[in-house]
């Protein structure tokens, strides 16, 4: 295929538009699939065809498996195949394909840090994690199949959830009841996605069983858990959902001297946007332990809190600022 550099003297949106580079409907990945179809660039696009396009492939898996055939140690490759499985609900080719994927020292250490320690801080064997983004989800099953922690919590993604065949083969596992076909609505497009998510997360909050407790990642957006704010109950990096009042300070005190690996809060190698975002997650926590040694006059702990902190906000200007405005320093 050949491509016109010849650029014509006039506004750039109009040669954009005529020329033949850059086509509507996404026509540039069928004519790249039918020039090159056994390059792994060209299957991995195919099977996002949909992504870009907005026009959903049934079949697109294949390209999926067949790009993985080509390069299974590709980095843009790992978290397709993890998450192939994971809707497939095959945890052992889950966990064989995290495995690789770690192996291949591609995952932001700060991630899977954070979800150890998140995971590490549930006392029970068997729980429900509500979480809502992809570095949070996918580092927790990471952290799951490949050190082998809390490998009975039940890692629940919100919007992985509006699958209809995945959510019920989730549920039926959990022993929540399964909704009604007609409970979501995606009539209205994107302006439908964060309502239809809230309906996920009541619908699971309402119908958790008994023996069984759930936890709110801090990763979730507020609006979703707003109206349970009075049984939740900060543990951790998560809210633990509870009709009986917790004392939050035991589990906070326990988690930051018993439980958590804290030392790549205070100095990490390996430079990822994330380190400086995710990390402030930490601060409530710390806030809540750090006001508990105020009142109780204990100085070594709360300088010790406070270094704590420092080293988590040093890293962006705006925590920095919120730091210095907070401690006086």
């Amino acid at each position: 295929m050949m491509f016109n550099h010849s650029f014509p003297d006039e506004p750039a949106e109009n040669w954009i538009q005529k020329s033949e580079s850059f086509r509507d409907d996404n026509e540039i990945i069928p004519l790249m699939y039918d020039a090159i179809p056994e390059s792994f660039a060209a299957n991995l696009l195919k099977y996002n065809e949909s992504f870009f396009s907005g026009k959903v492939k049934d079949d697109r898996t294949k390209y999926l498996l067949k790009a993985n055939e080509i390069n299974p140690d590709h980095p843009e490759i790992q978290d397709e195949m993890v998450l192939y499985y994971e809707l497939k609900r095959d945890l052992a080719a889950r966990k064989k394909q995290n495995i690789h994927w770690y192996e291949l020292n591609v995952v932001n250490p700060g991630h899977l840090n954070y979800s150890y320690n998140l995971l590490n801080a549930i006392q029970e064997e068997e729980a429900i994690v509500l979480c809502q983004g992809d570095n949070d989800t996918y580092s927790l099953w990471a952290v799951q199949d490949v050190k082998d922690v809390k490998p009975h919590v039940h890692v629940l993604n919100i919007p992985l959830l509006l699958k209809s065949d995945y959510r019920q083969k989730i549920f039926n596992e959990v022993g929540i009841p399964g909704m009604g076909k007609d409970t979501l609505n995606f009539k209205t497009g994107g302006s439908s996605m964060m309502e239809n998510q809230r309906m996920i997360f009541d619908h699971i909050m309402e119908n958790i069983p008994e023996n069984i407790p759930v936890y709110v990642g801090l990763t979730v957006y507020k609006t979703l858990y707003d109206k349970y704010s009075d049984d939740l109950y900060l543990t951790g990096l998560a809210f633990k959902y509870s009709k009986e009042i917790i004392d939050e300070i035991a589990y906070l005190k326990n988690a930051y001297d018993n439980l958590f690996l804290t030392d790549y809060l205070k100095e990490h190698f390996y430079y990822h946007i994330d380190n400086k975002v995710g990390n402030v997650n930490y601060i409530p926590g710390l806030i809540k332990l750090y006001e508990h040694y105020y009142k109780a006059g204990d100085q070594a702990e709360m300088d010790r809190i406070k270094l704590l902190i420092k080293s988590i906000t040093k890293s962006d200007e705006n925590w920095k600022k919120w730091y210095n405005e907070t401690f006086n320093d």
